[in-house]
């Protein structure tokens, strides 16, 4: 990583604790995270269409679930840096991005490899339930997945069933309908 991203990653970060820590968020607040997984490697998470309905989504979802405090998470799949931050940019604002590693990102690792159908576009919505630990910091106590949403078909009919929580598909639903693309172990995406 460039050192001038690395310092304003940093900053970020920092600036962004101080600013939507949980120490400073009402109490009784229902905690949400929802995680986009996407690449520019796979055409159906940079068409217009795709990348202008997450835009909607984020923005309807923080509508219904107002009285949540919703941290919106992106996570790029690419191995490029400066090709990743160009499409992050394109999909709107994030509270939090994590870049890098195709399939073996940390979160990749962690939730996406581990779902139903570990495809991209990917959305997963998560309530937590966080008390303060040692030197009065968050720490996630529960976490429940409330919604697993492989390929654009599912996240397109979850927009258009305004966003119910929990939302479970029905077995019809999770077949897979386009294969899964091998990632391009290319550096150079």
């Amino acid at each position: 990583m460039k050192r001038e991203y690395a310092a304003v990653i940093g900053f970020l970060v920092i600036g962004g604790f101080f600013l939507n820590s949980t120490a400073i968020k009402e109490e009784n607040k229902v905690d949400m995270i929802f995680l986009y997984f996407a690449s520019t490697q796979f055409g159906t998470c940079t068409d217009p269409e795709s990348i202008e309905r997450i835009k909607n989504i984020k923005t309807e979802f923080s509508e219904k679930y107002r009285e949540a405090s919703i941290k919106f998470v992106m996570v790029c799949l690419n191995h490029d840096f400066d090709k990743a931050l160009k499409f992050i940019k394109k999909n709107g604002d994030w509270d939090e991005i994590s870049i890098g590693k195709s399939f073996s990102n940390e979160l990749a690792l962690n939730l996406l490899n581990q779902s139903e159908i570990p495809k991209v576009p990917h959305i997963f919505v998560f309530k937590s339930r966080q008390e303060k630990g040692k030197w009065n910091l968050p720490l996630i106590k529960e976490r429940e997945l409330m919604a697993d949403l492989a390929g654009k078909e599912q996240i397109k009919g979850w927009a258009e069933k305004d966003y119910p929580l929990p939302f479970r598909k029905e077995q019809t639903e999770l077949t897979q309908t386009d294969p899964i693309k091998p990632p391009n172990y290319d550096k150079s995406d």
